[in-house]
Formats: structure tokens, sequence, C-alpha cells
């Protein structure tokens, strides 16, 4: 067993320091206790990588031999094409909940291997191969087409605070996952109905740097850890296109469903001090969505294919668990890491496809309970062989855009802000009355807007309703004192504005402005205590925004544009109840100043106009 000696030093009224011990215990500590928390974090994160990719695979094919006219897929047999895929995404996941299922008889092991863990964020890539193969002949029917692939997924987690784990200034964790992806896909279809089901493996080396643990006041010991992993999902989705007219230009509706199986084992390993543990990952997703899209004619045979996507996720049967086995001791503690298991997506993208060529991009916003994810997909692919697809496109005449209507979309990109928190009392170890701290936040942020435009001539009246999710969190540690953290997140964003735009052909620039509103979580936490005294409070805050854009039309219902905004909003004195144990300073009522003072924003946008 290994131990560490903790201590608080306060700061008096006057800036002087006064030495105030507010705990010194010896905490018995394994190193393992936090290892197994980032392999836990891992596995987590890369079975859904591995899921995420898998799903970029079949979006490719459904959007190849489904949707497209003159797809890959002929009357007879062979390879018919091959493609490339990629994608990018970056999450942000507030931690986990541990629940001990085999406890041990050491209570300070099992109180370091259960409770909320730190937060953490991730960042993946994946890129793919694909051969497709059509059956000749049919297939109840319809037309069979199989698919294999092989690819690589990477993955690179970092561990943060939150305000019941507060990380030191100098302590860290990571982990980074490669992996190789091989599988293959077999996608039945028949007059807009589908079906697919995918078998994939995965094989892959996990890498964790800990400098959490094995901390004294030189500094924190760094422990480099690597284990092998392997990974399977295997999928079942069943969908159907609907044409909301007999129009070939006119936009259709695809709704589809998935049923998912997902493991991630990682092999038993040791680290620096002898500690045993392995993690492994296995649950059940079910997924439901819609897409709405169109086909549009293009000069030169090409076909532009704008969408939006619409989703829900929901996980079942969720086990990440941890194995901790101290050496020299037979304790041992499985672990449960529990997290939200409903989710929602936003996806708005582009296909663009020119005689046998089609390319693609398109960006979602997920967000759950727990975690928020932005992240890109990117698609190339080639029809091998024979001529050249024909589409048959239908000369649509050229008219005039209007711009009058109603109009809903989905948009995503980054933010950045501002929040200043200032200490009304009483005075403690958070600090003195008085004072203050700013924090400054860049992240993502995602969500939908409705709106009714209007035109007249050549000038655009309209309102607009906006709502986007956002991960703007920053904290500051000893600012006051030495074991004190402040942390002002912002977690949502609303608005309603006019907007005022001029056309120019297909073009409008436009300004808008009008209320805002943002939902600002601000707490403060005091560590090295038995129990982290926290006080934390969620606030509205009301304010105004203003902002501009660009939008460009295609066709008579879709634009895709980008837009920046800036919001302001008043500040709000708070208070909150302490969380902790009384005898440390637990259940006294703590009053500070919350100023969120501005938010910018900036974002891809795209909307479907009702005709």
């Amino acid at each position: 067993m290994r131990s560490g000696r903790h201590i608080i030093v306060a700061l008096g009224r006057s800036w002087t320091i006064r030495a105030l011990l507010i705990a010194s215990s010896f905490f018995p500590v394994s190193s393992a206790a936090f290892a197994d928390i980032e392999a836990a974090f891992a596995s987590a994160a890369v079975g859904h990588s591995y899921l995420a990719a898998v799903e970029q695979n079949q979006n490719e094919l459904i959007d190849r031999l489904v949707r497209a006219s003159g797809s890959f897929a002929g009357g007879g047999g062979g390879v018919t094409g091959a493609f490339s895929t990629a994608r990018l995404r970056a999450s942000d996941h507030d931690g986990f909940n541990g629940q001990l299922l085999v406890p041990s008889n050491d209570p300070d092991l099992n109180a370091k291997n259960s409770g909320r863990t730190y937060s953490f964020t991730t960042e993946e890539a994946s890129a793919f191969a694909n051969i497709v193969v059509a059956i000749p002949g049919t297939v109840l029917g319809g037309r069979l087409n199989l698919s294999a692939f092989v690819g690589y997924n990477w993955l690179s987690l970092d561990v943060r605070s939150n305000a019941i784990k507060v990380l030191d200034q100098n302590q860290s964790g990571s982990a980074r996952n490669d992996a190789l992806i091989a599988g293959g896909t077999a996608l039945w279809a028949l007059n807009g109905t589908y079906a697919l089901a995918s078998i994939v493996g995965a094989w892959g080396e996990n890498r964790i740097v800990d400098t959490i643990d094995d901390c004294s006041p030189a500094g924190c010991e760094t422990s480099r850890l690597k284990y092998g992993a392997t990974g399977f999902v295997g999928s079942l989705t069943a969908g159907k296109v609907f044409p909301l007219s007999a129009s070939p230009s006119a936009p259709k509706i695809d709704l589809r469903g998935t049923i998912s199986y997902v493991r991630n084992d990682g092999n038993r390993f040791q680290n620096d001090h002898g500690d045993e543990y392995k993690v492994n990952l296995s649950t059940w997703v079910g997924k439901a969505g819609v897409t709405l899209y169109g086909d549009l004619a293009l000069p030169n045979n090409a076909l532009l294919r704008p969408y939006l996507q619409g989703y829900v996720r929901q996980e079942w049967g969720f086990r990440n668990v941890a194995e901790f086995v101290e050496f020299g001791s037979l304790e041992r503690t499985v672990t449960n890491y529990k997290q939200d298991h409903t989710l929602g997506g936003l996806e708005g993208g582009l296909t663009y496809a020119l005689d046998n060529l089609t390319l693609g991009a398109s960006v979602y916003y997920e967000l759950s309970g727990d975690e928020h994810t932005l992240g890109s997909r990117l698609g190339a692919s080639w029809k091998l062989g024979g001529e050249a697809t024909q589409r048959n496109n239908v000369d649509v005449p050229v008219t005039p855009i209007n711009w009058t209507g109603f109009y809903f979309g989905a948009n995503a990109g980054a933010a950045w802000s501002q929040v200043e928190m200032t200490n009304l009392g009483p005075e403690s170890f958070f600090a003195p009355i008085g004072g203050s701290d700013r924090f400054s936040a860049l992240g993502m942020l995602g969500g939908g807007q409705v709106g009714y435009n209007m035109q007249i001539g050549s000038v655009v009246i309209g309102v607009e309703g906006m709502w986007d999710a956002s991960r703007l969190k920053d904290d500051n540690s000893s600012t006051f004192n030495l074991n004190e953290t402040w942390i002002a997140d912002i977690s949502q964003l609303y608005s309603i504005t006019g907007r005022l735009g001029l056309v120019n052909g297909n073009w409008m620039p436009y300004i808008k402005g009008g209320f805002a509103g943002a939902k600002v979580t601000t707490s403060m936490t005091a560590q090295d205590v038995v129990v982290p005294l926290v006080s934390q409070s969620t606030e509205w805050h009301k304010g105004w925004t203003l902002g501009a854009g660009i939008e460009h039309s295609f066709g008579q219902n879709w634009t895709l544009g980008v837009g920046y905004d800036y919001y302001t909003f008043a500040s709000k004195d708070v208070s909150a109840i302490r969380t902790g144990d009384p005898a440390s300073g637990g259940g006294a009522t703590d009053h500070w100043n919350a100023n969120p003072t501005s938010v910018q924003a900036i974002t891809a946008r795209m909307n479907f106009k009702i005709n």
C-alpha cells in the first residue's frame, strides 16, 4: 500500500498567508485505483469509436446503393465498386459513476473505485477501403450486394477535472488506441426498402500514461502501461425511403432502425507496482433515425444530394467493467462504470456525384446527459469498370429563387466564452469576500433552428429561433488557496432574432439581432478533505445577441451557409448549500456572482425550406 499526506492552506482576508489545517490524514492509495479508471475510459471510448466507424461505412453503402439512382449494383455479378471513407470526431464526457460489483474488505480501496470519476475528452479518426460485389440475379425479388472492408482506427483520450474530481496542476492522465478493423456487410434492397447486416472485428493496442497517483511534494510519478485489446461489432439495420411527391427532384425521407452489439476486451496486464487489472466493455445499442434529403440535378450529368438527419440512440445491457487486484494482497474489486445511455444527434451533409466519382462530407453533433460530440464524415468512391453512370437527370427549368417560406435545419461549429465569478461570502478557503476570477473556454456547439422568411423584391425579412447545446467549460485551480478549484460551464444557448437579408442571385448575406439566453453552471470545490466540499449552482441568464452570415440556395428547398453570433448576458447573484462533511465546513451556504460576459460562435448551417 502506498500513501500520501494532504494539507489545505487557506488565505486570510488581509491576503497574508494564514495556515489553516482543514485536514491532515493518511489515505491509502493504490496506483491502479486511477489507472484502471483511465483504462475503463479507454475501453468505453474505443468500443463506441468502433461502432461509429462501422456506422460510417453503412451510411456510405446505403447512400450509394439505395438512395442513388444508377448505383454500383448492376444486373450482373462481380466487383462493381470501390470506395474509401474517413471520419473525424471529438467528444467531451462528464465521466462515469463507479458502481462496485465485487467490493473488497478495504473501505479506502472501495472508495477509490466507486462514485463519480474524472471527466475526459477524446479525439478520434478512421479511414477505410471498401470493395463492393453484386450478386447476380435477384434475392427475394431485390438486389443483394456484398462489401468487404479494412481500415485503421485511432483514438486519443485525456483526463480532465470536474466539480467532484479535480486534478492538481502536476497531475494528468491520457490513453491512446490504435486498431486494425476489418469486416463485411451484406445489403439487400428492393424499391426503396433495404436491410443490412455487418460483422466486424478489431485488433488493437492501448497505451496509458498515468500521472494522477503516486504523488508527493516533489511531484507525481509517471506510469506507462501498454496492453492489447480485441473488439467486435455486429449490426442489423432496416429502412425505407419515401418520396414526398412524384417529382424526380422532390425531397425524400429515409426512416431507419438499427440494433448493434459492441464488445471490447482488454488483455489482463500489470502496472509498474505489480498491481493487476483487466477492463472490458459490452453493450447493446438501438438507434432510430429519420433523414430528409433531395437529389438536385446539376450541369454535366452531375448530382448534388443535401440531407438533414436526426436520430436517437439507446444503450442497454451496458457493462464497462474494471477488475483490480493489488500486488501482495488478495483484495479484489470489480467496478462497473455507468453512464447516461440515451443520446440524440443532428447531422447535415452533402453528396456530390459526377460520372463514376462520388464525394461526400457532413458535420454532426451528438448530446447525452454525460457526453457532447462534434464530428465530421468524409467519403470518396469510384465505380469500377463499365461506362460512367447515367443518372437521367431531369432538365429542371431555371427559375428565380424565392426565399419566402418556413424553414428548419441544423448547425454545428465552434465557440469561445468569457465568464467571471466573484465570491460574495462567507469568507472561506474558497476565496476571500470580493475575490474574483475569469474563465475563458473554447469548445464545440451544435443544434437546430426554425424560422420564416418573407422576400420583398431583393430584400428578405424574417424571424428565427435557434437552440444549441455547447461545451464551454473552464476551471481555475489554486487562485486563492492551495486546493480550491472554480469551474464555469455554459451548456446551452438559445436566441429569438429578427433577420434582414439582401438577395443576390442564389446568395443571401444577412444580419440578425434579438433576445438570447444561456444555461450557466458555476461551482467552487475544495479537495484534500475526507469528503470534497462543493458548492454548485445552475442558472439561466438572459441577454441579447447580434450576428451576421451568408446563405446559398440549392434549388427551391435547400440552403447552406455560415454564420457568426455574438452573445452577452446579465450577471446573477447565486447561492448553494455546500456539500461535504460538516466538521470540515459542509452545510454552509455560499454566495457568489456569476457573470457570463460574452460568447462568440462560428457555425455551419443547413436548412430545408417548406414550399
